[in-house]
């Protein structure tokens, strides 16, 4: 081999490598159904997140055209968390934006005129402790892919985007996590007082009657508490960090 053509293919391998390592050009961003970009990307539920794709506001370079792969993983990307088949999570783009899906997952509208959004769901809840997820979007042009095992994709960090987004959802149906307290009600006769310790109540300094009306309490926008009582006995459904301390001895 002639010390011309040598340069020229040491030339030609540093040329796709660079093209092969380079970051994709377009944005990826999460939305609801209709492509509304929702504030600090916190959804109420894993069913609510969407993807959404092309030039940032609607104008400038878009993604390349192609096919794409979706995932969804948990905020490190070790932890792979969507479901189903790879096959079923891929979108086309034309024209830099997401027009078309593998017509498995439920789409919806975008901002942007032309493109739709693609709901990531089903996928599983994250471990992360803040409910946190990284969406990807990874590119099937050549050289990208290296293989593809059920819901696994092995591919190249540089032909993927990500962008990351919350869920509040703890209980898998988009609600917070909930419990129950229980315990007796009583009226202190003593107005607030404890007895020293080792000491108790005498019986005439507890109340016998019960509350007569249910009480509600609201703590905060997202987190209410409904007290009901029958007799001197009452349960509490609890949420969000509820119930305060309880009192101390004086």
């Amino acid at each position: 081999m002639s010390l011309g053509k040598w340069f020229l293919m040491a030339a030609l391998v540093v040329v796709l490598s660079s093209l092969a390592n380079a970051q994709l050009p377009g944005a990826i961003w999460t939305s609801t159904s209709d492509g509304t970009k929702v504030n600090g990307n916190i959804y109420a539920s894993r069913n609510d997140v969407y993807l959404n794709g092309g030039p940032q506001n609607c104008t400038g370079s878009g993604l390349p055209d192609g096919d794409y792969y979706f995932q969804v993983t948990d905020p490190s990307g070790a932890e792979l968390l969507s479901t189903d088949p790879a096959s079923n999570r891929i979108v086309t783009v034309t024209g830099g934006f997401i027009t078309g899906t593998s017509d498995v997952h439920n789409t919806g509208t975008s901002s942007c005129s032309g493109a739709i959004s693609v709901q990531l769901a089903p996928y599983n809840l994250t471990s992360n402790n803040g409910g946190e997820y990284k969406l990807w979007l990874i590119s099937m042009a050549a050289g990208c892919i290296n293989s593809v095992d059920g819901p696994v994709i092995d591919f190249k960090p540089s032909c993927a985007k990500t962008d990351n987004f919350k869920v509040r959802e703890r209980d898998g149906d988009g609600e917070p996590s909930t419990g129950t307290i229980t315990g007796m009600k009583w009226y202190d006769a003593d107005k607030g007082k404890f007895p020293s310790k080792g000491g108790r109540l005498s019986p005439r300094r507890r109340a016998r009657q019960p509350a007569r009306t249910p009480m509600a309490s609201t703590i905060s926008s997202a987190c209410q508490i409904r007290l009901t009582r029958s007799a001197k006995c009452f349960r509490l459904p609890i949420r969000c960090g509820w119930p305060p301390p309880r009192p101390q001895e004086q």
